[in-house]
């Protein structure tokens, strides 16, 4: 469906541009992607989107600007104070949640939290 509308050349080209943005920041949304990292389906429709957006001269860069962006959710640096939960210190967290609250994982959220608010 995505595929479609980006092909569509009725719509405004800042429209079909904005869908490979929109097809990484949906990765903020998936639960299992925020856990561990984008799924290979994600890339594969950035790299049909790009085809569906070929008459646009700017079609190659909106497309590598998406995949910039999952490039750096999938590589969150780790985190070494802070925990998902906000400011409680990684140091503090029962020994029994540390391997349920990874530090990639509060990247992710502080990544997707940025991309989510503009």
């Amino acid at each position: 469906m995505l595929r479609q509308k980006a092909a569509n050349v009725h719509l405004e080209p800042g429209q079909r541009l904005h869908i490979p943005t929109t097809v990484a920041v949906g990765a903020c949304l998936h639960p299992r992607e925020m856990l561990f990292g984008s799924q290979a389906a994600r890339r594969a429709t950035l790299d049909s989107l790009r085809t569906a957006l070929a008459d646009l001269p700017q079609a190659t860069a909106a497309v590598g600007a998406a995949h910039v962006l999952l490039d750096a959710f999938d590589e969150a640096a780790p985190s070494q104070d802070v925990s998902p939960m906000g400011a409680v210190p990684r140091r503090e967290l029962p020994a029994v949640l540390r391997p349920l609250v990874p530090d990639r994982l509060a990247r992710r959220v502080a990544l997707c939290r940025t991309l989510l608010a503009n």
